[in-house]
């Protein structure tokens, strides 16, 4: 590479890299805000990353044609990233502004309807942008580049291995960085206004640079740069004001006494009248004074116990529940669990003093680790284990209501122990979505504990144990319990046990739960009761029928993997007539792969991070990390296949290879996830999956997915070459594939099939683009013979 050239590429590969730094990094700042809209959901990621795509692969494959006829594409580029650094700012108030224009109350649970509508709407500009400058960077590449001689392909083909890998490579940058330093450092706001000032200086180098200036005139009127530092100066200079007024569009109702981020999520302290509540990710912790919640956790459990002296708690204690347990005279030990160590502080700051002193009393051990591997790797024993968390609405929390939990936590119960937990319910009536999800907890309950009760009412406490000697849904026997005990409750007592335990509610809810229709059991590995939530959540509010989007929610419980193979069996039927035009083809055939590459690989992120999240439990954690090791892993792949570009021979034949290696990773995973589940009571091999397994499966994954793209591309400028088309259709179809299976698989494929089997079914898919790819396997041409004339 010529001096000359690399004086000339260079503004160029600044502005692309930054451009990819801004995009995974402001990516990571929206995914975390509209989080707190989705209360931590993670299968709300996947219509996130979904809508994401969607317009970024529409800016691409759309306004990607235009470039082709631009005289001057890298002055176009400046100007887009000039504009995309004010809407990079803009879009923060827009996803915040959502609950106040859809009318949703902070903590209200918003359905799949809000979650596309807020998401769709937010992101499109800064999506459609970003698309847009991809496709314009290939054909500033292609302008300033020298003319290769040979194949007129290569040089358009290595500017779209370039500027992949460059973006790629300011991906990974500004994930790291995002990921470790500046997401603790600063709120989103101000990362945002950072993440502008880098576009618009890399804007301003761009447009100051040798091509611009040659093939443009643009680049003289000052009013320009004027205008620009105008709107930089009044969006700076409002900064603050912006920021306070769009945190109360979110917490309307509620005055804000507390914003944070920690590691785990988003942390916001509020306060109604006489009661402050914490949230996580949008999600309710715990409110105080909330006396009656906080009673109904803890004594329904202890009560069905004849003398609890050792008690495990996960979550809830700060709020009150570890002072009631401790009323309980027989109590010597009670271990609290709490992953994030910032709600315990942040409790500590507004509990008054006679609440805080049960966080320092000596019978009351926190501990701050995910619950499921503090009782994999601590074998002590329990008189009571009481999960005092949310309804499982995310896969962090579902992991406790899976049979393994269940199973592993009855191993660490003694003889007529009991395990504990309230999930939200109707007092009076039971709809089919409440139903199939009561009816789901019941059945994986009751694969590991012989004995259940459940306590109806507004919240369906669930009391599980290996022996009927103790347990009893009979209230005459808690209050006598009560008495015994010597414990002055308000609300777990007389009158209020009799009338929400009588044995109406009681035979209502048990025949209700024995008959619900669509019981499954919730697994690890296949998380339905996490989907049966979501769905009982969205009518919950959408009324009985819950609209379209519950009746598709429905009917999705009827896809079966090898429904997938059908892609392959129709590619396999068309096969001769893609032998009969591959003569003919103008290589648009080479986006079928593209298109279900990107949708493999958005699949590989999203096993690979809910895989880590059933494993080890805290993947907001390893985020930032997980997701640009992927980014990586496309820069190695990118930077691979550009540089063997001028000496490979064959291109389909490596293309045909490639696509065999994504058809054989999805097969991988489940053999790594089964070897891990067993490995979990060996700490050494468990840690190594941690800290190396889980690590290089989306640097792999990445890999793969980005030694493709620039191949097909040179397949398809050899029959169509026109750089600015072809970057912007391979590039669209790759992203338009990952917003298929981000939607798809993450919120419902996933949820209903399970991890192994949504596996099984990407590979099926791959298969079909196998089948494409040797149907148009080129022709080989016979040379004559000796006797030929």
């Amino acid at each position: 590479m010529s001096r000359s050239f690399s004086n000339r590429a260079l503004p160029l590969f600044l502005a692309v890299f930054l451009a990819g730094f801004s995009a995974l990094s402001a990516q990571i700042v929206f995914l975390r805000e509209l989080l707190v809209f989705f209360y931590g959901n993670e299968l709300s990621l996947g219509v996130v990353l979904g809508c994401w795509l969607f317009w970024t692969g529409l800016g691409s494959l759309g306004l990607g044609r235009i470039s082709d006829r631009l005289r001057n594409p890298a002055l176009v580029f400046s100007l887009v990233q000039t504009l995309l650094a004010f809407v990079l700012v803009l879009t923060l108030p827009a996803i915040r502004a959502g609950r106040l224009l859809l009318d949703l109350a902070p903590g209200q649970i918003a359905g799949y309807g809000p979650i596309f509508l807020v998401s769709f709407s937010a992101l499109s500009l800064t999506c459609l942008l970003n698309g847009f400058l991809f496709s314009l960077g290939c054909r500033s590449y292609d302008r300033i580049a020298p003319g290769p001689s040979g194949d007129p392909a290569l040089r358009p083909a290595r500017g779209l291995g370039m500027v992949y890998i460059m973006e790629a490579l300011g991906s990974t940058a500004g994930g790291l960085l995002t990921s470790f330093l500046l997401i603790r450092t600063l709120d989103s706001l101000p990362l945002l206004l950072l993440l502008g000032g880098l576009n618009l200086a890399a804007a301003g180098v761009l447009l100051l640079s040798g091509p611009v200036r040659r093939r443009g005139r643009f680049w003289k009127f000052p009013w320009l740069a004027a205008a620009a530092a105008a709107v930089a100066a009044l969006i700076l200079g409002w900064a603050g004001d912006l920021d306070r007024m769009s945190r109360n569009w979110q917490w309307r109702g509620f005055r804000l006494e507390q914003v944070e981020n920690s590691i785990y999520g988003n942390l916001v302290v509020t306060v109604r009248e006489n009661q402050f509540s914490v949230f996580e990710n949008g999600l309710l912790i715990f409110t105080y004074p909330d006396e009656s919640t906080v009673e109904e956790s803890v004594h329904f459990a202890l009560l069905q116990h004849p003398r609890p002296r050792r008690v495990l708690m996960i979550g809830g204690g700060a709020g009150g529940g570890l002072r009631e347990i401790l009323r309980h005279p027989s109590v010597e030990e009670v271990i609290y669990l709490e992953l994030d160590p910032a709600i315990v502080r942040l409790a500590g700051q507004f509990l008054p003093p006679e609440e805080r002193r049960f966080l320092s009393d000596p019978r009351v051990e926190i501990v701050h680790r995910d619950g499921r591997l503090y009782l994999q790797r601590r074998e002590a024993r329990y008189d009571l284990i009481i999960l005092n968390l949310p309804d499982p609405l995310n896969a962090q929390i579902n992991r406790f209501y899976t049979r393994e939990f269940f199973s592993l936590a009855r191993t660490r119960l003694r003889k007529g122990g009991v395990l504990g937990f309230g999930v939200t319910s109707s007092p009076n009536y039971v709809s089919g979505e409440l139903r199939n999800f009561l009816g789901t907890l019941s059945r994986t309950v009751g694969e590991a504990f012989p004995e259940l009760v459940i306590v109806p009412g507004g919240a369906n406490y669930f009391l599980a144990s290996d022996s009927p000697d103790y347990l009893t849904d009979d209230y005459r026997l808690l209050e006598k319990r009560v008495r015994e005990r010597g414990l002055d409750l308000r609300y777990v007592r007389g009158y209020y046990l009799a009338d929400r335990m009588s044995r109406e509610r009681v035979d209502y809810l048990r025949k209700q739960i024995e008959t619900a229709p669509r019981t499954r059991i919730n697994r690890d590995f296949h998380p339905i009761s996490y989907f049966y939530n979501v769905v009982f959540w969205s009518s919950y509010f959408a009324g009985e029928t819950g609209g379209w989007v519950i009746r598709l929610l429905q009917g999705a419980l009827v896809i079966r993997w090898w429904w997938f193979a059908l892609p392959a069996a129709l590619a396999l039927l068309a096969f001769p007539l893609f032998r009969h035009r591959s003569r003919r083809t103008r290589g648009g055939w080479v986006l079928g792969p593209v298109f279900t590459s990107g949708f493999s690989e958005i699949v590989f992120q999203v096993v690979v991070l809910l895989a880590f999240q059933i494993f080890y439990g805290y993947v907001y954690y390893k985020l930032g990390l997980l997701l640009t090791l992927f980014m990586v892993g496309l820069a190695l792949g990118a930077g691979t296949v550009t540089a063997l570009l001028p000496r490979v021979r064959n291109d389909y034949r490596l293309l045909l290879a490639t696509q065999v290696a994504i058809c054989l990773y999805p097969l991988i995973l489940p053999a790594v996830f089964a070897f891990l589940s067993a490995a979990r009571g060996t700490p050494a091999v468990f840690g190594v999956g941690e800290h190396l397994v889980f690590p290089l499966l989306p640097l792999a994954a990445g890999f793969v997915g980005g030694f493709q793209l620039p191949l097909a591309g040179k397949i398809y400028l050899k029959r169509r070459p026109k750089v600015g088309l072809v970057a912007g259709l391979t590039y669209g179809a790759d992203i338009l594939g990952a917003c298929v299976g981000a939607v798809a698989v993450s919120a419902l494929i996933l949820p209903i099939l399970g991890v192994y089997a949504t596996c099984y079914a990407v590979a099926l898919v791959n298969l079909a683009s196998l089948i494409v790819i040797l149907g148009y396997r080129p022709r080989q041409t016979r040379a004559p013979g000796p006797g030929a004339n």
